[in-house]
């Protein structure tokens, strides 16, 4: 996918990301249970760093282990002390794209888009309340935040997006059932296979 110029990615960010973080930040989510959680997550983000964390959107590539990779459009860091989300918006609006290539129903791309960011906003959440988040972590740590962070998201999130039979990904959706089928258990063998499987080593 070419790079957005600066305005298209402006643009993309202002009026098909923004509002569904905006929601979420200002206790408007529709799904009262994941604004719930969200809430008290990032309370638990005030007391674990003294501060709140920042959105930051960035009109950039994901790079991984050298390669352009147009997947995971969301991710966290702590930065001089600061947590920080990352969006990147290129990943997203490559999803956005792919969606649209599924399908030509406006309502249903719309709300996949939206679970898309909601879910990825809401995973990040559970890594930094947490505190499972690290620089230069290995790939057995990283594995272990994983399989924590996921199972959280699926059991807080995913969780009202499949009882409310709300549009996902159908990846979303293998995700939450093989969930389900570990017990809700994040140490549960064939759920920590399932994370190795998505974070293969390059």
């Amino acid at each position: 996918m070419q790079q957005p110029s600066h305005e298209e990615a402006t643009a993309f960010w202002e009026n098909e990301i923004q509002p569904h973080v905006s929601q979420l930040m200002t206790g408007k989510y529709s799904l009262r249970p994941v604004q719930e959680r969200y809430t008290l997550n990032a309370n638990r983000i005030v007391q674990r760093y003294s501060q709140s964390y920042l959105v930051q959107p960035y009109n950039t590539a994901i790079q991984l282990a050298g390669k352009q990779v147009e997947y995971n459009p969301i991710a966290c860091k702590i930065e001089n002390g600061k947590p920080l989300v990352a969006v990147f918006i290129q990943a997203f609006m490559a999803g956005m794209n792919k969606l649209r290539s599924l399908t030509q129903d406006p309502h249903l791309i719309n709300a996949t888009f939206e679970a898309v960011v909601v879910i990825g906003m809401m995973h990040e959440m559970e890594h930094l309340a947490n505190g499972w988040i690290g620089a230069d972590l290995d790939y057995e740590k990283m594995i272990e935040f994983e399989r924590l962070a996921h199972g959280e998201t699926c059991e807080h999130t995913l969780e009202h997006f499949a009882t409310t039979r709300k549009p996902v990904l159908e990846s979303q959706v293998k995700l939450y059932q093989k969930w389900v089928a570990c017990g809700r258990s994040a140490d549960h063998p064939e759920w920590i296979a399932e994370i190795r499987r998505m974070y293969r080593q390059a």
